[in-house]
C-alpha cells in the first residue's frame, strides 16, 4: 500500500489526481454535489477515479519490481 500512496504522491497535480484524493483521502462520498462543484458530471468523476487508481496500481507494482531488481528498462 505504500508504494501505491507514493505513486499516488509523486503524480503531478492535475484534476484526475484531486479528485482521486477528494474521494479516497478526504472521504467525500456526495459525490453528485463535488462533481457539479468540479463542474463534470457525477460519471466523469468516478472515470477519473477509476483510471487514476488504475494507472498508480501499475506504477506502484513496477516500482515494487525495481525494487526486487526485476524491472528492465526499454
Amino acid at each position: 500500500m505504500s508504494l501505491f500512496n507514493l505513486a499516488v504522491m509523486a503524480q503531478p497535480d492535475s484534476e484526475a489526481r484531486r479528485t482521486m484524493q477528494l474521494f479516497y483521502l478526504y472521504n467525500l462520498r456526495h459525490i453528485k454535489a463535488v462533481a457539479e462543484e468540479l463542474g463534470i458530471s457525477r460519471k466523469t468523476f468516478y472515470e477519473r477515479v477509476n483510471k487514476f487508481r488504475q494507472q498508480q496500481a501499475v506504477s506502484s507494482l513496477f516500482e515494487l519490481a525495481c525494487s526486487l531488481g526485476e524491472c528492465k528498462k526499454a
